[in-house]
């Protein structure tokens, strides 16, 4: 299962300012919701400059007061995203030195679904490995770069989907190319430095760009009108059981599920091309 969407949910209550240390950990796709009350810790001078120097969107979530008030609040949000979220795609993070939490994250990783939790040391401890790393890395002069994927692929999918589109980037590199070589990838397509080969294209080139690539990924070949069915039914991918049906009608039960199951993590993301 490929995890392209993820969820930290902050007990700052408990964590303090140290929270601020995901944005050295995490992807800038990944979300932040701090959970805070009236007696939740002061941020002092310096967290509040690199709060306001991070380029990124924080969700503030205020809670009511009481014993262990935020603690339920946050964890009843948690399953209110659940709820909402694409389950089989996504990873819940609570960021609590609090064990409390513990009994409701095993709970629901008992029931399949990716739930954890991480504490301070835990993220001062990946800090510092990262930091480690790159201490002992000697990195050599690099003239003209090759790169370790087919750049050409790559920037066409760049090209389809906006280069500022880093959630659908991400998600599409990591459905494709599998997650790890996926997150190498998109860690250095993000890079304001890397070499990006623009082109402008009409959204009908884009999807039917983006269709061949997925095909070319896979043992099936486009029927030859499916960038047609795609458009035609584009209104459809909010819902994927409407999708199934549909591409079932066109194609067939038997290659009608071939296709859907193929191209299942992209129907929204082909459908908001523009």
């Amino acid at each position: 299962m490929v995890i392209t969407i993820k969820y930290y949910l902050v007990d700052s209550e408990n964590v303090n300012d140290n929270w601020l240390m995901l944005f050295d950990m995490i992807d800038e796709t990944d979300n932040i919701i701090v959970f805070y009350t009236k007696n939740s810790p002061h941020m002092s001078y310096p967290s509040v400059i690199r709060l306001l120097e991070i380029n990124r969107t924080i969700k503030f979530e205020e809670c009511f007061e009481g014993n262990n008030a935020l603690d339920f609040q946050l964890i009843s949000y948690m399953g209110y995203l659940m709820k909402n979220s694409d389950i089989e795609n996504s990873e819940f993070i609570v960021m609590s030195n609090d064990t409390g939490f513990d009994s409701a994250i095993n709970f629901w990783k008992s029931k399949g679904f990716h739930v954890n939790r991480i504490n301070v040391n835990y993220c001062k401890q990946t800090l510092q490995k990262q930091n480690n790393t790159v201490e002992e890395a000697t990195p050599a002069p690099v003239i003209n770069k090759q790169y370790n994927f087919n750049k050409d692929e790559v920037d066409m999918f760049i090209n389809c989907l906006g280069k500022d589109n880093l959630v659908s980037i991400h998600e599409t590199l990591v459905h494709v190319y599998g997650q790890q070589k996926g997150q190498i990838i998109y860690k250095e397509v993000k890079d304001k430095t890397y070499p990006l080969a623009e082109q402008n294209l009409t959204r009908n080139e884009k999807v039917k760009k983006f269709t061949d690539i997925i095909f070319s990924h896979s043992d099936y070949k486009d029927p030859g009108n499916f960038v047609d069915f795609l458009n035609q039914n584009k209104t459809k991918a909010k819902n994927l059981n409407g999708v199934r049906a549909a591409i079932t009608k066109a194609y067939g039960e038997n290659d009608g599920k071939n296709y859907y199951s193929l191209f299942k993590p992209y129907f929204k993301i082909i459908s908001a091309l523009k």
